[in-house]
């Protein structure tokens, strides 16, 4: 995904002759700022927004919300890694747990189900 943000910068600054550019360390901060100078920019402009059937975007609606699904979508992988910690999986309703091979059933079909790696001793 960094690449597709990257390419997209690029094409923005070409289209509005900026000079962002976009670190994999500070992504999200980076993006926070060219969000806020889009905003910027809609406001100096005073480019109403429109949404439904029969309005046509504008090429900085278009761009913005582009970047808003990359930036909400950055916020959702970074909180998914914070959750692996290190693990290969997670649970999703119980994120301490990670999924395991549990027995087989009497049909023999195997099941991978969340439980806890729990070493007494």
């Amino acid at each position: 995904m960094y690449v597709n943000i990257q390419s997209f910068i690029e094409e923005m600054n070409l289209a509005y002759e900026t000079n962002f550019k976009v670190t994999k360390e500070t992504l999200l901060d980076d993006l926070r700022v060219i969000l806020t100078h889009l905003e910027e920019k809609r406001k100096q402009e005073q480019i109403e927004f429109v949404h439904g059937i029969g309005k046509r975007k504008t090429k900085l609606q278009k761009l913005t919300e582009e970047l808003q699904t990359y930036y909400e979508r950055q916020e959702r992988y970074n909180t998914h890694n914070q959750l692996f910690e290190g693990r290969n999986s997670y649970f999703k309703t119980d994120t301490d747990a990670t999924f395991m091979h549990m027995k087989d059933d009497h049909m023999r079909n195997a099941q991978l189900k969340p439980a806890y790696n729990v070493q007494i001793g």
